[in-house]
C-alpha cells in the first residue's frame, strides 16, 4: 500500500506490521532480494517461561513452587558481604524435600553417551552449586523433547546425596500432562 504523505514515513514499519497481523499473513524464509518483515523470539526464554508457568499452575502443590528465587549466594562471605547471587529457574519445596529445576533450550541426543548427550559441562556445575546451596538432593535439567530425546536419561549421581535428572519436556503435549508426568517422575525419587 502506497502512503499518501511523507508524514507516514516514520510509521511505515509499524503500519506494515499492522497490515500483516490484521491480514493474517505468515512470514517465513523467501528467496530473492525483497526486504520483508521478520519476527524473532529468544526461544530459551520462551521455553523457560512456558515450563515455569506450567509448573506454577499445575504442580500438585503449587504453593511449594517458586520461580527465579535468589535467596542464596555462591560465596557466603567476602569482605563482609555475600557474593554471586544464585537464581535457579524453579525451586519446589515439598515434604522437607527440595527440587531444583533448570530449563535449557538445546537439543539433546539421548543415544550419544560418549559425547555426554550434548549436555554442557557448565550446566552440571551450575546445578551442583544450586543443589548444595539450596540443600536439594534431586536436581533437574529440563530440555525440549525431540526425536532423539524423549525419555529421561539415566540418573547422574554427583555424590551419595545429590542426583541429577535430565528430563525431556514435550511442548507439543498439553501443558498439564507434561507437568503431571514431571511431578510423577520427581516424586518417585523422594
Amino acid at each position: 500500500v502506497k502512503r499518501a504523505s511523507r508524514l507516514f514515513a516514520r510509521y511505515e514499519h509499524v503500519l506494515r506490521w499492522a497490515e500483516a497481523l490484521l491480514g493474517r499473513r505468515a512470514y517465513g524464509v523467501k528467496p530473492g532480494q525483497v526486504a520483508d518483515l521478520s519476527l524473532l523470539f529468544p526461544m530459551e526464554r520462551v521455553f523457560e517461561d512456558y515450563v515455569a508457568y506450567g509448573i506454577r499452575r499445575y504442580w500438585p502443590d503449587a504453593d511449594a513452587v517458586t520461580v527465579q528465587e535468589s535467596t542464596e549466594h555462591l560465596v557466603n562471605e567476602h569482605i563482609g558481604t555475600p557474593k554471586f547471587k544464585l537464581r535457579p529457574d524453579i525451586l519446589i519445596r515439598h515434604n522437607n524435600h527440595t527440587f531444583v529445576l533448570d530449563t535449557k533450550w538445546k537439543e539433546l541426543n539421548g543415544m550419544e553417551r560418549s559425547g555426554n548427550y550434548g549436555i554442557d559441562q557448565r550446566d552440571l556445575y551450575q546445578l551442583y552449586a544450586y543443589g548444595k546451596k539450596y540443600k536439594a538432593s534431586d536436581l533437574f535439567l529440563i530440555y525440549p523433547a525431540s526425536q532423539g530425546f524423549n525419555q529421561p536419561l539415566p540418573v547422574f549421581d554427583y555424590d551419595a546425596e545429590t542426583r541429577l535428572h535430565v528430563v525431556p519436556f514435550d511442548s507439543a503435549n498439553p501443558l498439564v500432562k507434561e507437568v503431571e508426568k514431571l511431578a510423577a517422575y520427581a516424586f518417585s525419587y523422594q
